[in-house]
Order: C-alpha cells, then structure tokens, then sequence
C-alpha cells in the first residue's frame, strides 16, 4: 500500500475503514447450488474518496491488492456525507458451469450506484442505478437497487461498487440466484400487500366513523394514517416504483415531505387524542410549536429539497416520538385513562423501530420479525391507536351521555317549574287572554297590546253580599267567596270561556267562540248552586247570585304602567253586561241577556227566553230590549213564565203605547198567585204610578239605568 501513495494527489483523501476483525478470504467462492441472500459485508473492501474523482482502476488496484477488511457485525452503515464510497468484492466459480446471479442494495435511497465488473485484465461490464434516475432505467424493475452478475466457469472475477448518496449510506449487499431472488421478491410482496391492505383498511374504516360521526378527531386520525402510509411506501421504494417513476427529484422531495408531514399529523392527532390543552397546557404549547415546525419543514423539504433537511429528518423523527411518548406518559399520570392506548400503541411502533435498527447494528439476528419489525410496529400502532380512539370517543360519549342525563334531569326540574310558573301565571293571566291577543306566552305581552274582538261578556254577581259579610268574620268571608268562585270557576272554562277578573264576590268572564256557551255556563251556574245549597256547602247562607250577559265589539289588551299592567275589555257592552246583572234583581228574574245576545243565538230552541223590558243606559240615546233566559229558573217556574211570555209581551205593548189602565188589567190577568214573577209586579206597580201621576209621569216605557 505505501508504494502507492507517492503516486496520489494529495487532494485525494484516501481512508481504508476497518470496521472489526480481517477475514483470511479474498475471494468467494461460489460452490453452492443456490443462494438465498448471501450477505456480501464480511467480503467488503470500503474505500472512501473524499474529493469524488477517483477512477474505478485505480480503487481496483488499491483496495484489491491486499486483504479486505470485513464487517461482521450488522450491516455497513457509513451514515450521512458528501464523499463518494466504493465497496469492492470478489466472486470466484469454481464450478463447471455459468452462473448467473444477482448482487441487491436493499436499501433504496441512493442517488447514484456504479458496479464495475473485471476479469483479471479488463473492465468487463459496468453497470448503472440510483434514484436519480427514471425507474425505468433499472435491469431489474424491482424497489430495491439490483444488478446482475454472470461468472463464467472456473472464473474470479473483482467488482467495484461505487456510491454516492445526500441519504443514509446504508449498504447491505446480497447475492442471489435468479431463482431464489424471483422466490423472494414474491414472499415480500405478499408480506407488504398484506400491511399496506391492514394500513388502508384501518385508514377507510376511520373515514367511514368520521362521515357517519363527524367527529374531527377521525378525520385528523385518517390524515395521520394517509401520510405515515405513504411515508412507507417511500421508505420501502413501492412510491417511486408505482407512483411517480418518471421523476427522481420530486420521488427525493416527497419522502422528506411525507416524513415531516406526517411528524405534524401525529403531533396534532395526539394533540386532540390525549387532550393536551385542558390537562397538560405547557406540553401542549411545546407540541404546537414543534407542529408548526414540523409543517415548515415539510414545505421546506417539497419547496428546496435541501440536502440538509435528508438527515434533519431522522433526527426530527426521534425527537417527535420521545416527545410524544414523555407526552403520553404525563397524561397518563394526570389521569387521562385512554393515554394507556396511546402509549401502547407507540410503544409498538418504538419496538418495531428498534428491531430494525438492532438488526442493523448487529445486535439482532436478521429475521421476519427485525427485517419488517417498522412495519409490524406501524400496523400495531394505527390498530391500537383506533381501538384507543374508540375507548376515547366512548369515554367521552358516556360522559356526554352523562352530562345529557343530567341535562334532562335539569331540564324536567325546569320544564316542571315552567309548568308550575305558567299554571300559576295562568291563575292571574289566562291562556285565552295570551291566545286573543295572539302571544304565545306572557313574556311576549306588553304595555298597550290590543286586539278588537266581537265577544260575549258575562256579569255574576251575590245578591246582598253584603249584608251577608256583616255576619262573616274575615276569614269566614275570604272561605266563603272562595267555596264560591270554585263552584262557578270551572263552569266558565267548561263552556269555553275565561274569567277575566274577580271583582270582590263579582265574576267577569269573556266568551269568543258563542254566545251560546255563555248562556248555558250561567245556567250551569245556577243549577250548580241549587246543587250545593242543597248539600250544605254554604251552610247557613242564603246564597243568589245574578247573571248579566251582553255580546258586542270589545277591544281587550293591557292597560297600566310599564312597571304594572293588567288585561281587561273596553266597550259599551262590557257596562251594559254590567247593568243587566244589576236588574236581576230588579225584575226577580236570575239571568238577563240583551237583544244583542238573542241576535247572537239566532233563534236557538233549546233556550227558553222571555221579553222582559227595554232599558237605556245613561248617556246612551238608544234602548235596549231585554231578556229573561227562563232555564236558568226550576223546571216548573220557567214553564209558568213560558205559558204567559206572549200575554206578557202584549201587556207591556199596551204600557208602551201610554194605555196603562189596560196595561194594568193584562198585567193583572197574567199574574202569578204567588207572586213569584217580579217583572209582573213591577209593570203592575208602574201602571198605577202612572194612572196616579198622569202627565208628570216621566217613564216613556223605557227604564233608565246609571
């Protein structure tokens, strides 16, 4: 070797590596019928040509003049620089016939690969590959960089293989027969179609959850998969083989793209899965920012496609996964029980990535399990890693469930209060009322709301309360009128009516659909009290009561002040109801109705009502007629005053016309030996008045009322 230096530039930098122990062969001799992948690294001779400008001759006759130095520890691993690397080899065939065999790089990431093959005087064949060329430039149309080697019988034969890479220089060499490599290439594609078919099942069956859930952690979870999918491909050469096989440089950008791309996927998606901001914040601060980092670096890597960014790369990757392991790890000791999937499901991952590396190193046996252990270990994770997010999503449902049950529990407690507030608001503000002035509820109601309706309004009102009360204490008087209201209450909302207020013992309600309903509650009223007197409810009491019913125009609304309203009606006819309540008496007659209302029930037969009088209000110009509904008196009585209506009706014609002396004598004619109808008797009485007083008789047959 000495001799040979005076004879090389100095601007050659020329290292011979010793890796472990020297071999005592030169050659390997190829005696077996078959080989399977027969590691070349114990065989190596390493070179490395600082400057690159080296011809393969003179590497020849350097590093194949003595004996090789051998790897024999795991697999030749020269790391990430710029020199260019020869590896030199010698096979001998001692055999009789040709072989034809196959020399592999399994690694595919290498820009440029020369193999230089020599007889004992000369070049024979000189061989090119590397991803910086189309993948159609390959002998061998396979992931793997693969040359094929012909020895002739009884040959040895010397090969140069020369390397140049911005990638990892990991060069493991094997040789095989054509056969065994065919065999081979087959049990691997079985091997990979098999991971990459669990990787896209568990990809499409976290996109199927996130449309039918629409759950954003689904969606980031797929992103995650997609790029550590595609990550593999680039890794295993399956992307520049199928995918873009036509473009070397952008094959080189994309699996530093797809590297970085998916160290941003799995820090969001862990993130989100481990709930970083609400219980860990300051590890989420520290992931957001390596996020970030992460996707700059990937558009780094897509935009410039920087050598430096080849071997960032790697050490980005084992940055990310410590982080998110320590990540896992904090959460899991702050309580987040899905944190024990997480961290099992990388803690695979880890495992499959550490068998590679110790079969690289040496520290392994080469097997299924350390040659595809990053795949076992992927296939692991995203598995796990679904079943974690399942557990998550139904830990968080059966929270949500949870805090919906107790929602509902609220909400009932709530609704029941609603409920009772508005049964109660009800009790002082009628639903009718809300519904007349078109309010869906009392918080819609204000000041000056209004709507005309044509209604018919009833008056109810004890007769002598009064005098009544004078004998009650307090108390009695409150459970007195109280017994009352509750018996004619009900009656009211039965026929379809509302009490619009209690005035004392007195009882206003309102009618919209008929005015019939209005009449057939009072003479529910009046038959009701019969009821109870009977029974004693009233004890002692001698309790009558009086109904006036008029039907006309009314405008009903708000009246008050912004901090205090009330509903009413304003009409004309709510004062003349009023009054024709306060006649009842006057005529002995319970229940009086207007000509208004006969008009509203429009002749109804199953009523019986009698002409009473006709009566102006003051203030008003025109009279009114007035009515006796006689249902409202027993059975017996109001056939009497049935029998007798029309000769009581041509009487009071006879008063109205002035003739009073034969009013008198017709009046007389019809009246009762009991003297039970009071109307009769007081046309009787206002006869005589009349006949007395002559021409200062003021009474045109109309009664006046205040």
């Amino acid at each position: 070797m000495r001799h040979l230096l005076p004879r090389l530039p100095r601007r050659w930098l020329l290292w011979l590596f010793v890796l472990l122990l020297p071999v005592d062969v030169y050659a390997l001799d190829i005696t077996e019928a078959s080989l399977d992948g027969v590691d070349l690294t114990p065989h190596l001779h390493v070179v490395r040509d600082a400057e690159g400008e080296m011809e393969a001759r003179e590497v020849r006759t350097l590093a194949l003049s003595q004996a090789p130095f051998s790897v024999q520890r795991g697999l030749l691993n020269l790391g990430y620089n710029d020199a260019v690397w020869w590896l030199g080899f010698e096979l001998h065939n001692p055999t009789q016939g040709l072989r034809r065999l196959l020399v592999s790089v399994d690694f595919p990431h290498h820009d440029n690969l020369t193999l230089y093959q020599f007889d004992a005087e000369n070049l024979v064949r000189r061989q090119q590959g590397g991803d910086d060329l189309p993948f159609a430039n390959r002998a061998i149309p396979y992931r793997y960089f693969s040359f094929l080697v012909e020895l002739p019988p009884g040959a040895q034969q010397q090969y140069l293989l020369r390397v140049q890479s911005h990638d990892s220089l990991q060069l493991p060499l094997r040789l095989w027969d054509l056969p065994r490599f065919t065999d081979h290439g087959f049990s691997e594609q079985y091997l990979l179609g098999l991971y990459y078919g669990v990787m896209l099942v568990m990809l499409f069956y976290n996109l199927i959850i996130y449309y039918r859930l629409k759950v954003g952690i689904y969606l980031l979870y797929s992103g995650y998969i997609g790029s550590l999918l595609l990550v593999q491909l680039c890794m295993d050469g399956l992307a520049f083989q199928y995918l873009w096989p036509d473009y070397p440089e952008a094959s080189n950008r994309l699996t530093l793209f797809f590297i970085y791309l998916t160290g941003a996927a799995s820090i969001g998606f862990s993130r989100l899965f481990l709930a970083t901001r609400a219980h860990l914040p300051r590890f989420d601060r520290l992931l957001l920012l390596v996020y970030v980092l992460n996707l700059a670096l990937a558009g780094a890597a897509l935009l410039t496609g920087h050598p430096l960014l080849s071997p960032l790369a790697g050490a980005s990757a084992a940055a990310d996964a410590l982080l998110l392991f320590v990540t896992g790890l904090f959460s899991l000791r702050v309580g987040a029980a899905w944190a024990r999937y997480y961290l099992i499901a990388w803690g695979a991952f880890l495992i499959g990535t550490f068998l590679v590396a110790g079969k690289a190193m040496g520290l392994l046996p080469s097997m299924l399990l350390t040659h595809y252990g990053m795949h076992f270990g992927s296939a692991l994770e995203v598995v796990l890693f679904s079943l974690g997010l399942a557990e998550r999503i139904n830990a968080m449902r059966r929270e949500k469930e949870q805090a919906q049950l107790a929602l509902m529990e609220s909400k009932q407690e709530a609704l029941e209060l609603q409920q009772r507030l508005t049964h109660a608001y009800q009790r002082f503000v009628p639903q009718e009322f809300l519904e007349l002035l078109e309010k869906r509820s009392i918080l819609d109601v204000g000041l000056g709301d209004q709507v005309q309706r044509e209604m018919t309004i009833l008056f109810s009102d004890i007769r002598s309360f009064t005098s009544l009360s004078e004998r009650m204490t307090p108390e009695e008087n409150f459970r007195f009128i109280n017994d009352y209201l509750a018996a004619v209450g009900p009656l009211v909302r039965r026929h379809g009516g509302y009490i619009d207020k209690f005035i004392g013992d007195a009882v206003m309600a309102l009618f919209s659909r008929s005015a019939y309903e209005s009449v057939n509650a009072a003479i529910a009223m009046f038959e009701t009290l019969r009821e109870e007197r009977d029974k004693g409810r009233f004890g002692e009491v001698p309790l009558e009561i009086g109904v006036g019913i008029n039907t006309g125009s009314m405008m009903l609304g708000t009246l008050g002040e912004h901090d205090r309203m009330e509903g009413t009606v304003i009409s004309d006819a709510v004062n003349l109801a009023a009054r024709l309540e306060g006649l009842t008496k006057f005529y002995g007659t319970p229940l009086l109705i207007s000509e208004h209302t006969l008009a509203a029930l429009a002749g109804d037969e199953r009523l019986h009502t009698r002409f009473i009088d006709r009566v102006r209000v003051k203030g008003k110009a025109r009279a009114v007629e007035i009515y006796e509904v006689c249902d409202a008196e027993p059975e017996a009585v109001c056939q009497r005053k049935m029998a007798r209506a029309d000769a009581y009706r041509r009487a009071w014609t006879l008063y109205r016309g002035g003739e009073y002396l034969a009013a008198e004598v017709a009046f007389r004619a019809i009246r009762d030996p009991n003297r039970e109808d009071r109307a009769v008797e007081v046309f009787i009485e206002r006869c005589r008045q009349a006949q007395l007083l002559g021409d200062g008789w003021e009474m045109d047959g109309e009664l006046m009322v205040d």
